[in-house]
């Protein structure tokens, strides 16, 4: 029986029933992806455990093996639960499993480590660049340029000593963090669009309100989702005498001082936070109610909640950072931090319904390569190298 051992810094929640769900906006599908090639699937991630699951939160299927380790944050707390965290990897680590490495994060060095002691192969998954997620401004740690350095040098680290890379991006991280010589390579994205995620067609816009509906899913964990910039932006699209509403799904320590902005400029009515929500469904049925997506981000790798918001029909505005380029033409591209070019860009689109059927007309298309036929094979030929990699030579 083949066995996969992920390694991933999603974030989970388990009950004293050992009910097992991951946090934010992973759909409860995300790990099926691995047992089309793998007989079992283990899980080893930070955990905060509870009383009840959230209910915004997915559940793991039940034939999935979870190990929690500690849901240490900050530097303090991770170097406290380090020790444990490495006793844990220790005792996870087989030689007859197959190993993916979820990448960048704090869990993938940690059993990087010690595979490579023990002279075990492993493959990554490299979903970001943590330069760009740890740059000013995205983060807000005080040891924010020691954490850069030292994400980067992990990666780069793993890099040298994996068989096999995987990319969510089809150029950019590559460029970056390109693969070892004899590696096997692959670029998919995680994004899976089931065939409810894909709308029956694109928005036809004959006129955009005044009050046009603006919509953006980001976590709001730190600050690299640049929700702040968006505000800024609604509130000079208001002084432009134009009443945009907007929506902001997700949730995290930033969201009280986001409110208080929204409120000094004015826009406590216009801006509602919902919170987080569960992936699927409700999130399909927020961004069908509104009339525009857009994305703020300083940092992103291949942003699911954009390819999402395509794949309903949206037309869709975005930051030029991380592989946003790959699905965005440069007419929708704004540079990052700059509240300004973000304003007059969205003016551009509400002022003009043409424009906003044919961006949504594009990105439908665009988003047809996500779709879950289209990524299914492409992965399960990387797993199935990874498993051919982790038997004996």
């Amino acid at each position: 029986m083949s066995t996969l051992l992920v390694a991933t810094d999603h974030h989970f929640s388990i009950d004293p029933h050992r009910h097992v769900a991951v946090r934010a906006h992973i759909p409860p599908t995300f790990y099926d992806r691995y047992r089309r090639v793998f007989d079992h699937v283990i899980v080893l991630g930070r955990a905060r455990r509870v009383e009840q699951i959230e209910t915004e939160a997915s559940p793991l299927p039940e034939d999935l093996t979870f190990v929690p380790l500690p849901d240490a944050h900050g530097p303090r707390q991770l170097l406290a639960a380090h020790p444990t965290m490495r006793r844990i990897a220790r005792q996870s680590c087989r030689p007859e499993y197959a190993y993916i490495l979820r990448a960048p994060g704090r869990v993938g060095p940690i059993v990087a480590r010690e595979l490579h002691r023990r002279g075990l192969r492993f493959a990554l998954e490299i979903a970001g660049d943590p330069a760009a997620s740890l740059a000013k401004g995205s983060n807000e740690a005080w040891l924010r340029p020691i954490y850069q350095r030292l994400a980067v040098r992990q990666l780069r680290q793993q890099l040298m000593l994996a068989v096999g890379v995987a990319y969510v991006t089809s150029e950019s991280l590559q460029r970056l963090y390109p693969p070892p010589a004899g590696a096997f390579v692959s670029a998919y994205s995680s994004i899976d669009l089931g065939p409810e995620a894909v709308a029956a067609g694109p928005r036809a816009y004959t006129g955009v309100p005044d009050g046009a509906h603006l919509i953006t899913v980001a976590s709001l964990m730190q600050p690299y989702k640049g929700v702040d910039v968006l505000i800024e932006s609604l509130r000079r699209c208001r002084a432009a005498g134009m009443q945009l509403r907007l929506t902001v799904v997700g949730d995290g320590p930033l969201r009280s001082g986001l409110q208080a902005q929204a409120a000094e400029a004015g826009l406590t009515e216009r801006v509602t936070f919902v919170g987080e929500v569960p992936a699927g469904p409700r999130v399909r049925e927020l961004l069908d109610a509104a009339d525009l997506f857009v994305l703020a981000s300083r940092d992103e790798g291949l942003p699911r909640a954009l390819v999402e918001a395509m794949a309903r029909g949206l037309p869709a505005i975005s930051t030029s950072v991380g592989g946003v380029p790959e699905l965005l033409p440069a007419r929708s591209l704004v540079p990052p931090d700059d509240p300004e070019a973000l304003a007059s860009r969205i003016r551009e689109y509400v002022q003009s319904p043409e424009r906003m059927t044919a961006e949504a007309a594009s990105n439908f298309e665009t988003a047809q390569a996500y779709r879950s036929e289209v990524l299914t094979a492409r992965r399960d030929a990387f797993y199935r190298d990874v498993l051919e990699a982790s038997r004996p030579p």
